[in-house]
């Protein structure tokens, strides 16, 4: 296995680890089940987008002639989806704040 492919791998584990994490937290606060085959699909999906996700951000920063993802390229990201927009800049905004 090349060293790509484990590492894609690694994160995929850890994505997953992520998901079942949260679904099984918001399963104890809601007093619900999820079942073991909804998780691993969620993690897939997770995970999935999240790679497509991050090809979309190194296109726009190859687009802007970048070699770095910046807040531009997540702002452009969210373009679309005025509720995530408004999520993203109130985080960029307290990151900012934060870094003050």
């Amino acid at each position: 296995m090349s060293q790509e492919a484990e590492q894609l791998e690694r994160l995929r584990t850890e994505v997953w680890a992520a998901v079942m994490e949260i679904v099984s937290q918001a399963c104890e606060e809601l007093d619900i089940d999820a079942s073991t085959q909804f998780q691993t699909s969620l993690a897939e999906v997770v995970f999935k987008q999240a790679l497509s996700l991050g090809q979309d951000l190194e296109g726009f920063a190859r687009h802007a002639k970048r070699k770095t993802v910046n807040l531009d390229d997540v702002r452009m990201m969210c373009r679309r989806n005025s509720g995530l927009r408004r999520a993203i800049e109130q985080f960029i905004t307290q990151l900012q704040d934060s870094s003050e």
